[in-house]
């Protein structure tokens, strides 16, 4: 026996065509700004770690 999803299917065009409510749009400036911090972090850690191997 198959169980389907109630669920309608999502549709990108009708999301895209919504405008972005404020509270969407802070979360993605926070995503994008702690991803920025993320790949700096790796960024020095790399920079760091390859000093101390040349040495």
């Amino acid at each position: 026996m198959q169980m389907f999803s109630r669920k309608p299917p999502f549709d990108l065009a009708e999301f895209l065509a919504k405008p972005a409510t404020p509270a969407e749009i802070k979360r993605a400036a926070d995503a994008r700004r702690r991803h920025v911090q993320y790949m700096q972090r790796l960024e020095d850690a790399r920079e760091r770690s390859s000093a101390k191997s040349q040495r």
